[in-house]
């Protein structure tokens, strides 16, 4: 909860066990602490990270170890720069195009096959077929929380909205290719949301 939302519990509904107890009520923000969020989300990349630092998954604990790990103990030439092993560099876009395959077979199976043309629903709207193999060289982008206005979801809509307005005008041919996922739910007293959701 952030401290404003525990603010408000202590001037109202828990306001007088507040007044009991006036050090219980405490803003605890367990952030996700982004090493683990890729050990759990990401078990391909977890291990690859491990086996770059030798076996041991020391990383998890010490999140400075990877600064050592995903950079050559070679220095660039031009540079005083540490740089990318090209070993773990080429790894790495293996297991990021590994995961791109699954999510692209993620897609198809939630589609399911008879979505896999294009064809008219209810609202009138063409919906795009499900990804192809061939999609797995775009690039991904997915916005995936409640939807508010002091957050990104509108900025990035406009820009796929822009982008596909430039393409389609013949502009903008050397962009990367993209794939927006997108997902979300709003308030149901927030009209403005609602209506861009």
């Amino acid at each position: 909860m952030s401290s404003l939302h525990v603010e408000n519990l202590k001037r109202g509904v828990f306001h007088n066990f507040n007044l009991v107890h006036p050090n219980r009520l405490r803003c605890l923000n367990p952030a996700l602490n982004p090493v683990r969020w890729v050990h759990c989300a990401n078990r391909a990349l977890s291990q690859l990270l491990t086996e770059a630092s030798g076996g041991d998954n020391k990383w998890l604990k010490e999140p400075a170890l990877l600064k050592r790990i995903l950079t050559s103990e070679h220095m660039s030439k031009n540079s005083q720069s540490a740089c990318w092993d090209p070993q773990l560099f080429k790894d790495w876009r293996r297991v990021k195009q590994d995961n791109k395959h699954k999510l692209i077979a993620f897609v198809n199976r939630l589609m399911g096959e008879e979505e896999r043309f294009e064809h008219k629903d209810e609202q009138n709207i063409i919906c795009e077929p499900p990804l192809h193999e061939r999609d797995s060289k775009l690039l991904f982008v997915g916005h995936l929380k409640r939807f508010s206005l002091h957050k990104r979801q509108l900025m990035n809509l406009l820009g796929i909205v822009s982008r596909y307005l430039s393409l389609k005008a013949g502009e903008g041919s050397d962009r990367v290719g993209r794939v927006a996922f997108f997902a979300g739910k709003a308030s149901p007293e927030d009209t403005l949301n609602k209506a861009i959701v």
